[in-house]
């Protein structure tokens, strides 16, 4: 989750010291509180989050990303995105906290979910309420924290919480080689638990339930629409193809203009030609 911070307002007056830290773990990320002072006014602090923070997140924490973290899933979210463009039956969501309405289960901000049936995708805001909206996700795809790496890969933490809210497939990314385990994949198979999918030729995840194939090269996130072979672009890319295609249209219209005025040229020297033979031949006919 990389949720920007509520940032407090501080009491203008001296007296009131600033938000002091705890020694927060960059990577972790921290929470702000307040705390009363003697005199009964609030000082701003910020608190280091824990795992159970992690998994259950709350509105303004702050966990920050690393820019090959962030760079995954901003790929992951424009390719999915671009993908589902002109179909509306799955929407894609980043960092969207999700209420499942089963009771003591943690609620964790997922870094991608695609979810489909969601009748006003737009009004969605801050949380997705499973029950109220009915549906779920049926892929989500975490990018493994460098603050908690155990939480994002160990069976028993986010795996248990997908698994038992009914999320069909997940997968977890790890560009930047915390855990050990670049790609994996699970699936969820009778009585909501989770087996290892097995990884392709390629070393990425075939995922059923979108029929995509999800996965690293290297660094970069990978998106094979598995019923074309075709890889999904990312936005980057997606820009310099609409800029070698806008490149090669003008090449072409310039080309056009080129042969148009070439021609032209072509047919007023053929007129001239022809005008000048009509011109001999009446001078030769006067002659005769």
């Amino acid at each position: 989750m990389s949720t920007l911070p509520v940032t407090p307002t501080l009491d203008p007056e001296p007296a009131v010291p600033s938000p002091t830290s705890h020694d927060e773990d960059p990577d972790r990320g921290w929470r702000y509180i307040t705390r009363t002072l003697p005199d009964g006014r609030e000082s701003w602090e910020t608190v280091p989050l824990t795992e159970a923070d992690f998994l259950d997140p709350q509105e303004g924490d702050v966990m920050p990303q690393r820019p090959v973290h962030a760079q995954v899933i901003r790929d992951l979210h424009n390719m999915l995105e671009a993908h589902y463009r002109q179909d509306p039956t799955y929407s894609v969501f980043h960092d969207l906290k999700m209420e499942w309405g089963i009771p003591g289960l943690e609620r964790p901000s997922p870094d991608i979910a695609v979810v489909p049936g969601v009748r006003n995708p737009g009004a969605i805001e801050g949380m997705f309420y499973v029950q109220q909206e009915g549906t779920r996700p049926v892929l989500v795809i975490e990018v493994v924290s460098p603050g908690y790496v155990d939480a994002d890969t160990h069976p028993a933490k986010k795996g248990r919480i997908y698994a038992t809210a009914g999320v069909q497939e997940f997968v977890i990314l790890d560009p930047e080689g915390y855990s050990g385990t670049p790609v994996a994949g699970y699936r969820l198979e009778r009585g909501r638990r989770y087996q290892a999918i097995p990884l392709d030729a390629d070393g990425l995840v075939p995922c059923r339930s979108l029929n995509l194939t999800i996965g690293l090269d290297g660094a970069q996130a990978v998106v094979v629409d598995r019923s074309t072979g075709q890889r999904l672009l990312t936005h980057t890319e997606q820009i310099a193809r609409a800029e070698a295609a806008e490149a090669r249209a003008a090449e072409a219209e310039v080309r056009a203009a080129t042969e148009a005025k070439a021609r032209a040229s072509a047919e007023t020297a053929l007129a001239r030609l022809q005008a000048e033979l009509q011109r001999l031949r009446r001078i030769s006919g006067e002659e005769r």
